[in-house]
């Protein structure tokens, strides 16, 4: 990366317990607490969160759940192992820890700032596209920047997506890809492997989906990151705000209330109806206008790469490709990657991975994948901002990865097996031949050459093998 940096100063450190306290056997504490559970299945999520539990966060270790007065008494009932999640200790631990304008992370308007500066200073590369507004009365814009060589043209070239802030409290997944699209105009004409990319590519960056949720978690961010805002800002008309964006999509939503809440005051509520709310209207209808091949869509915490399905506890038809381009994607990170299925994350339901893959009568079919970046123990929902350079050079692989394989996610799939012949009899000179059928056709990863590992009976076998 260049000398400009995303977090040009440091202002505080954090320092952070690395002790876990158990719970179990302790009294009830009155205020809430932030435990860790072993996961157990779809069930126990629903039974923790019918007595007033709040899952935060699926990470490697277990689920992170809020809970207070009788809902954590509940909680420290259950027959597996509570761990309490260590406070963290310095900055982010107190309201007037980070200041009116988030610190280092970008506020909505900052971001709007930082993107009219981007194609300001590389015209030729870069434009900006409302493609939706949120809630008045200040109808905030849902604004892509897009990238390629020749910006003002629709040229005939593989395009992709990359966003983030679906969910307000989650600072850090503004800043991949808004840093992202920094890196890739700061690095044109100079890193070959960048300037093939933006030719070869149209590349689509949204940094914050949810508009109005940043702006709020700017104005309301006082306490632990994970008791800050994560809805929109939606007034539901009874005393309650908020829509979770990541379970409003219209590919199976509201399959279960495993998944997703249709309770207006739950965390994970899913709106009234498919795409009720302009967010995530803005996103269905511009996968609509556009070919997206696939996308990474940034989210905060727990350190997986997760993708479809997200409703059930099932592979898709492309399971193959999502494993291999998930590991291709992963790679140096130390992520879990995975699904329901592989136990990875718990069910969700109307999220915009299987709405990618899974909607395929309005637009195309998309390799949605969904990076949880940071743990707890590096800030949770708000790291300090000496994370946040360290993390973008962390993903820094995964978002070039996906570049790689936007003209065609299958290629990442190893050459088909060839069709093999049964072994012909022998020539006059007692030789036989093997022969096999190259290049099956619709193969996205075609063979350059052939080597024969070995043969049942290598005394047969004296003549050289060619095409």
């Amino acid at each position: 990366m260049n000398s400009r940096r995303l977090a040009c100063a440091l202002r505080a450190t954090r320092v952070f317990i690395p002790v876990l306290v158990a719970l179990v056997g302790l009294a009830p504490v009155a205020h809430a607490a932030l435990v860790t559970v072993p996961y157990k299945g779809p069930r126990q999520i629903q039974d923790l969160e019918a007595h007033g539990a709040q899952v935060v966060a699926f990470t490697k270790e277990g689920v992170d759940i809020e809970a207070e007065g009788a809902a954590l008494a509940y909680v420290l009932s259950r027959p597996y192992p509570v761990r309490q999640v260590p406070e963290i200790q310095g900055p982010f631990a107190s309201p007037e820890a980070i200041d009116a304008n988030l610190g280092l992370y970008h506020t909505y308007d900052e971001t709007e700032s930082a993107l009219g500066t981007m194609v300001s200073t590389y015209p030729a590369l870069a434009d900006t596209i409302r493609i939706g507004r949120a809630y008045g009365p200040t109808f905030r814009n849902v604004t892509a920047i897009k990238i390629s060589d020749n910006v003002a043209t629709d040229e005939n070239e593989p395009e992709l997506l990359y966003m983030g802030n679906h969910h307000a409290r989650e600072l850090m997944s503004v800043e991949i890809p808004l840093g992202f699209a920094q890196y890739l105009l700061d690095n044109y004409g100079t890193d070959a492997t960048v300037t093939n990319y933006v030719d070869t590519r149209e590349i689509y960056i949204i940094p914050v989906l949810n508009p109005d949720g940043l702006a709020y978690v700017q104005a309301n961010h006082t306490g632990p990151s994970n008791t800050w805002w994560r809805k929109n800002r939606r007034n539901n008309g009874n005393g309650t705000f908020g829509v979770d964006l990541n379970r409003n999509y219209g590919y199976q939503w509201g399959y279960d209330n495993i998944g997703s809440s249709g309770s207006t005051s739950s965390a994970t509520y899913r709106g009234p109806s498919a795409f009720s709310e302009p967010e995530s209207q803005a996103l269905r209808d511009f996968c609509e206008e556009r070919e997206f091949t696939c996308w990474l869509s940034y989210h905060s915490y727990g350190e997986l790469l997760l993708y479809p399905w997200g409703y059930i506890s099932a592979f898709t038809p492309d399971q193959n490709v999502f494993v291999a381009l998930g590991a291709a994607l992963a790679e140096g990170t130390n992520y879990a990657v995975g699904n329901p299925a592989l136990g990875t994350i718990y069910l969700t339901n109307g999220d915009s991975d299987d709405y990618a893959y899974g909607e395929i009568m309005t637009k195309n079919k998309i390799f949605g994948f969904t990076p949880e970046v940071n743990s707890n123990a590096q800030g949770g929902f708000a790291p300090a901002e000496s994370m946040i350079q360290p993390t973008f050079d962390l993903l820094l692989n995964m978002n070039l990865t996906l570049l790689e394989y936007a003209d065609n996610p299958f290629r990442v799939l190893g050459p088909y097996e060839p069709g093999q012949y049964v072994v012909q009899a022998p020539y006059a000179n007692g030789v036989n031949r093997i022969s096999w059928t190259a290049n099956v056709p619709g193969d996205p990863n075609p063979v350059a050459t052939y080597d024969v590992e070995g043969c049942l009976d290598p005394s047969l076998s004296v003549d050289s093998c060619t095409p």
